[in-house]
């Protein structure tokens, strides 16, 4: 009698477990594994960039990596040629209807207007894409759920709520924060958009000066620091992120913090960064681009969120705004 119990405790238990694993699989990020690859194809990749800069360079090389990691040698197991549009939506559509004349086992696309254009362009090619803030907004589908039959990916949308605390938490008295935007990008106008419910539920102003071009950035910095602002929170979008430099530049001439959402700009002065890694969203596009490589159409692949966030702050900037590293962050400290 007693074994009998033992025997259905067990196999209650036994259920239980299953039930949970079952569970518990359906909240995982699904990997790819680049075992089941045959071995004895060269497989056909490309990238497709919309311009050059540090999001897009860390991306590709999170794409490396993790090709790579699979146990892919470049040459031998594939071959990826990657594309750069240079900032030309001209240039982008031509590359476009040049990638789509030809036969790709995978095709990876970096940020928004990339995407736009693809999603457009092609039904058939099996994409994969990462840095892409509003994948939905950019019209590949629904929900990320349910999106256009032949295109995934891994969204990027910062991390609005986090900055607006640690600006608080690093600037106290802090009344309004500003950022230069692209209005031609719909990235960058979601973004704004973000930012600023961020910004109004903590009680801050969000202050914007539209940029169209590499020419207007200067008058737009030097527009945004004369706006009575306490910080600059400087979102992303492939126009103001290649332009950091000299927005930062502006930002240290008129002694107003500058918050990045990308990391690199800490080495170029921003106080901190509260930034989506970009090398891990390179990663995670490869892992669900290997699903599909095995055979899983992309419509089975939910969209996913990039699956890391680095909060980092730079001493150097600290001190010269005489500002205190909140205690949380001390160990991130550069």
């Amino acid at each position: 009698m007693k074994i009998n119990k033992i025997i259905n405790g067990i196999a209650a238990l036994l259920v239980i477990a299953a039930i949970l694993l079952l569970s518990d699989l359906n909240n995982r990020v699904s990997v790819g594994k680049g075992d089941n690859l045959n071995k004895n194809k060269c497989y056909k990749f490309c990238l497709v960039h919309y311009s050059e800069s540090a999001i897009s360079e860390d991306a590709e090389k999170g794409i490396r990596d993790e090709l790579k990691n699979q146990g892919l040698t470049e040459g031998e197991d594939f071959t990826l040629k990657v594309y750069s549009a240079q900032g030309d939506m001209g240039t982008l559509n031509g590359i476009a209807e040049a990638v789509i004349s030809e036969k790709w086992d995978l095709v990876f696309i970096a940020s928004t207007p990339t995407l736009q254009v693809f999603s457009k362009k092609t039904t058939n090619l099996p994409i994969v894409f990462s840095n892409t803030g509003d994948p939905i907004g950019a019209g590949v589908g629904e929900s990320f759920e349910k999106h256009l039959p032949n295109i995934t990916g891994i969204c990027t949308t910062s991390d609005f709520e986090g900055m607006v605390d640690l600006v608080k938490e690093m600037i106290p008295e802090i009344k309004s924060i500003g950022t230069i935007y692209t209005p031609g990008e719909i990235n960058s106008v979601k973004y704004i958009e973000q930012l600023n419910k961020a910004a109004t539920a903590k009680g801050l102003k969000l202050v914007t000066v539209p940029a169209n071009s590499a020419t207007e950035i200067v008058d737009a910095a030097m527009v945004l620091t004369t706006k009575n602002i306490g910080a600059i929170t400087q979102i992303v979008d492939n126009l103001t992120s290649s332009s950091s430099e000299t927005i930062i530049k502006q930002a240290y001439n008129n002694k107003i913090p500058y918050f990045a959402f990308i990391s690199n700009q800490l080495d170029k002065g921003a106080v901190a960064a509260v930034a989506r890694d970009f090398h891990q969203a390179g990663v995670d596009a490869v892992r669900l681009g290997i699903q599909i490589v095995n055979g899983k159409s992309p419509a089975e692949i939910p969209i996913r969120n990039v699956s890391r966030t680095i909060v980092q702050v730079n001493n150097d900037a600290l001190n010269h705004f005489n500002l205190k590293c909140p205690d949380k962050y001390a160990s991130n400290q550069e």
